[in-house]
């Protein structure tokens, strides 16, 4: 069975690597490190994420209240025509170029959208938005967006079905004056930023645990080899006892339960040193105490062969 075994090792490689208690360790070790770090940065880059995305929404929704509360201040009748306004249009570039990252689209309530300052032209050549109204500017379904309790309204992340060049966060707010539903304020912030400051955080995590698992594998190696060393000693005493050579003595090395161990190992070889000294000495004994007998009937037995002693005697 143990030939067997052996050869089963030889055969798959890939079991013989962790044929060692040290190898298992060592492996277990760095696998729980790695583990540890892997789920450190998937946390710590979960919660910049969620708080970056929770701050830019909370501006997100303000902005938009502010441009529903403004129509419906208002007192409009065309609020089609009303949006399409200077008025309307003034408010809309003090929202946008507070951030230059920061959009906002007017959609009605079928989701054609009828104002928006990420469609082509919104942008100046001095960096400044102005929105752009009327034409062809797209259509919107509001099926993109999902409610979200933390940010307390309905929030999109991407690039809402194809219509902005880059990711963004979107929120929703609906349009209503006198209780009716006319439209939609679309506030959106590319995420770009917070895509940059996670990537940053999870490189600068990443490049942490490997210098912390280099310094914590070099420890585990001398700390391991430091619990494996007296078991290999141990191995080799005992193969030396098999062949009956029992002066071969483990190394004790401080006072933990190895060397406890290792201690007890010796008191054993020393028990068995004993014992088997006692055994030679008995047969040594034994051996001496046959021996005279043992001569002496010889002689007899050979001076009845040659006649010396009469068979009388």
């Amino acid at each position: 069975m143990i030939k067997y075994d052996r050869i089963v090792l030889k055969k798959k490689g890939g079991i013989k690597m962790f044929k060692t208690s040290f190898s298992k360790y060592l492996t277990a070790f760095v696998l729980i490190i790695f583990i540890s770090f892997f789920m450190l940065a998937a946390i710590i880059t979960s919660m910049i994420r969620t708080y970056v995305s929770d701050d830019k929404t909370g501006k997100l929704r303000v902005a938009g209240d502010i441009i529903v509360d403004h129509l419906g201040e208002a007192d409009v009748r065309d609020w089609v025509e009303y949006v399409g306004g200077d008025v309307f249009s003034t408010v809309i570039e003090s929202i946008v170029n507070l951030d230059s990252d920061f959009d906002i689209l007017i959609a009605s309530a079928d989701g054609k959208i009828i104002l928006s300052t990420v469609a082509e032209g919104a942008k100046l050549e001095d960096g400044t938005k102005m929105p752009v109204i009327g034409g062809a500017l797209g259509e919107i379904s509001l099926n993109l967006f999902e409610y979200r309790e933390s940010s307390g309204g309905l929030v999109h992340r991407g690039r809402l079905g194809g219509l902005l060049k880059v990711n963004s966060i979107a929120f929703l707010s609906e349009i209503k004056i006198d209780g009716d539903s006319l439209g939609y304020a679309i506030t959106l912030t590319s995420s770009e930023s917070e895509d940059r400051l996670v990537s940053l955080t999870r490189s600068a995590v990443i490049n942490s645990s490997v210098w912390v698992m280099l310094a914590a594998v070099i420890a585990a190696y001398f700390i391991t080899d430091r619990i494996v060393h007296p078991l290999k000693s141990m191995t080799r005493a005992a193969k030396s006892f098999a062949k009956g050579e029992f002066s071969v003595r483990v190394p004790v090395v401080g006072s933990d339960e190895v060397a406890q161990l290792a201690s007890a190992f010796n008191n054993m070889a020393q028990n068995l040193e004993n014992l088997d000294d006692m055994r030679n000495n008995f047969m040594s004994s034994v051996s001496h105490d046959m021996r005279t007998p043992m001569t002496t009937i010889s002689g007899f037995v050979e001076g009845i062969l040659d006649g010396t002693i009469d068979e009388e005697e």
